[in-house]
This record gives C-alpha cells, structure tokens and sequence, in this order.
C-alpha cells in the first residue's frame, strides 16, 4: 500500500494551493538559478482566470506523504489544438517533486 496521498487543488486560497505554491521554493532555496512564478498568478491559474480555460480544461495535484507535501503536477488539456490535430492529447507541467520514487510514479 502506497503512503502517498494525492489530492486536487479546489479552490485557490486552499491548503492544498498554498502546498503547491510553496513546494518549489523549499525545493529549490538553494539554487540560485530558480526564479519563482509569482504567487497571484498562480492563484489566477487555479482559478481559471486565464484565457487558456475559455478553450480548454486543466487540474492541478498535490502528493502528500504523511500530511507533507512532497510533490505537485499540473495536467492540461488543449482542446482547441486537438480538434486541430485530431488527437486527444495532454501535457503535464509543474512537475517537482522531493527526491523520491514512489511520489514521482504517484504523480
């Protein structure tokens, strides 16, 4: 049995948006050659205030382990390039997750 647990973003002001925000910036507070999206933004993403949702669909997840969040993805589909292309494809970004396997394949 898996100890990670994955959940959705609902809503922008959750717990679970506050985690997704802040897991790359404990990640990487190291590095000097990490540059942040700004946090309103990302906000404005969750709440589907970009132009990309009037076309197109997208979800954003968070893997916990032990209550920690320890990694995040974000899934988004482009309907208006599909029924371009005629494919039914997706991509994944903000993909970071802490040095671990089993949150990676969780994801």
């Amino acid at each position: 049995m898996s100890s990670i647990e994955i959940r959705t973003v609902p809503r922008p002001r959750s717990r679970e948006a506050k985690d997704f925000i802040a897991l790359p910036k404990r990640i990487f507070s190291g590095s000097d050659k990490y540059v942040p999206w700004f946090d309103r933004a990302m906000r404005k993403l969750f709440a589907r205030e970009n132009p990309f949702f009037e076309h197109s669909q997208g979800e954003f997840f968070c893997a916990y382990r032990e209550g920690r969040i320890n990694g995040r993805i974000g899934l988004f589909e482009n309907k208006v390039f599909n029924s371009y292309t005629g494919n039914s494809d997706a991509r994944f970004y903000f993909f970071d997750a802490e040095d671990d396997q089993e949150t990676a394949s969780a994801l």
